[in-house]
Parts: C-alpha cells; sequence; structure tokens
C-alpha cells in the first residue's frame, strides 16, 4: 500500500480543510436552531435539526480524524517532498535521505540496499570524490554510489516512505472514506428531496 501522496493532496485538499470548521459550526447551529424553535413555539413534531447537519458534523469528524492520522504517521520526508525537483530545489542533500531512513528495521534496511543495488552499481574505490555514501538502517549499511545516480537513490528511498506504516494507511482510507460516504449521502439524500417536492 502506497498511498501517502493520496493523503497528501487530500489533507492539502480545500474540502479536507474547510470541512473542519463543521466541528465547531453545526453545534452552534444546531443550537440556534433550538432556540429559534422555542421561540417560535414550533410544535414537537418539527424538525429543526436537519439530519443532514449530523452527517455534515461526522463526516468532519472523520475528515478531521484521517488527517491527525496523516499528520503523526506520514514520513516527513514525503510531506516536506512531492519529488525529486523538490528534494534538489529546497536544498537538500545525502544527509537529508541518510536521516530519513536512519531508524528503518534491520530487515526492511537489507530490503532497501538489495533493491537499490539492483538498480546502480556500487561506486569504484578510484572515484572517492564523486560518490556519496547511503547509510540505511539502525544498524547501519552502508552503500557508496556515484553522484550521477543520486535521482535513482532519491525515488527508490521515497518509494520506500510511501509504502511504510501500511496500517496507518488502512485508517487513513477508512477515516477518508467515511468522511466521503456521509458527504455523498447528504448530496444524494438533498437532491432526492428536490425530484421529489419540486420537481415532481
Amino acid at each position: 500500500m502506497k498511498s501517502w501522496c493520496v493523503f497528501k493532496q487530500l489533507a492539502d485538499s480545500k474540502l479536507i480543510v474547510s470541512s473542519s470548521m463543521w466541528i465547531f459550526l453545526v453545534p452552534v447551529i444546531a443550537k440556534l436552531l433550538d432556540l429559534t424553535g422555542d421561540f417560535f413555539l414550533l410544535p414537537e413534531s418539527v424538525v429543526i435539526f436537519p439530519f443532514t447537519l449530523y452527517f455534515l458534523y461526522f463526516s468532519a469528524i472523520a475528515f478531521f480524524l484521517g488527517y491527525l492520522v496523516y499528520v503523526v504517521f506520514c514520513p516527513s520526508f514525503v510531506k516536506k517532498l512531492d519529488g525529486y525537483n523538490d528534494f534538489l530545489d529546497s536544498g537538500f542533500k545525502i544527509h537529508k535521505i541518510n536521516e530519513s531512513i536512519s531508524n528503518v528495521e534491520s530487515n526492511k534496511a537489507e530490503l532497501l540496499k538489495r533493491n537499490i543495488k539492483c538498480k546502480i552499481d556500487p561506486a569504484s574505490s578510484d572515484a572517492i570524490e564523486k560518490v556519496f555514501t547511503l547509510t540505511i538502517g539502525r544498524e547501519p549499511l552502508n552503500f557508496t554510489f556515484e553522484k550521477e545516480s543520486m535521482d535513482v537513490v532519491f525515488w527508490l528511498v521515497y518509494d520506500h516512505h510511501l509504502g511504510s506504516n501500511w496500517f496507518a494507511q488502512a485508517v487513513c482510507w477508512f477515516f477518508f472514506g467515511l468522511g466521503y460516504l456521509m458527504l455523498s449521502i447528504i448530496f444524494f439524500t438533498n437532491f432526492y428531496y428536490v425530484v421529489k417536492n419540486i420537481l415532481l
């Protein structure tokens, strides 16, 4: 599962950002509607707190929880960078890549090193001034490569981060999906109401 880029786009989308305000607005609207009902002495059979507000409120909660999981568990390497050009423009060097993979578990570090070795050849010993050293994992595994292969190494490390924390990614899918489901219910219910009561 490599969905952190999707969640990054969702977290930055206007829909998710604007929906968070409903967490605070819906209770205020509900209270105002309740006071308005008391003021006009409306009968109890009149529903003044539409069920759509419930869905709006809980969809905002779901989006917020999904966003929270994204913020906490998405690797900062992915959150900060959209690609290799961002990496270059940010002035990041090899130490930033090494820093991002310094806590990788031994088995995953070995797999990452193997993937990198499949894509590029280790640097020759006579090109010391033209190489970088990649340091992977808590029990460091070193891999020395030529500077010309920096983009390949970046994308392999980036891809590694995209696949990390699969359980957190599944939780994000759940909350964001739940939020969109509730918004869809609001849309289709209101559409049905309009068709039934106005157009028919």
